[in-house]
């Protein structure tokens, strides 16, 4: 981590105390499993998360969960008599309310 990511992670958690800090860990980082592995620790931001089926969105993919959840869920015959319109309205709705926590993100990289 370069200082002025250390020192910018620091300042967000100064500055928003009742923030859990969460780490973000890439793929590429965690092969297998080996025991320990080494990180750089990276970026550090306030964003929104959460965990679906053992895979985590961060609030960047919010109009991905909204195209799955209308992928699955457009045939439903309790939503045949919704507009286009109003199943991508319901489809915001209800991932909007999936759970989201409000975080400061800190991306681990290799």
């Amino acid at each position: 981590m370069e200082d002025k990511d250390f020192k910018e992670l620091l300042k967000l958690k100064e500055e928003n105390p009742d923030l859990p800090i969460r780490p973000l860990v890439n793929s590429e980082v965690v092969a297998d499993d080996c025991g320990w592995w080494l990180a750089e620790w990276g970026k550090a931001e306030i964003n929104r998360i959460c965990g679906i089926d053992e895979r985590l969105y961060i609030e960047d993919d919010f109009d991905e969960l909204v195209e799955d959840w209308l992928v699955v869920n457009e045939g439903d015959p309790k939503y045949k008599n919704l507009t286009e319109k109003e199943l991508k309205e319901k489809a915001k709705q209800v991932v909007e309310n999936y759970g989201w926590e409000k975080c400061i993100l800190v991306r681990i990289t290799n």
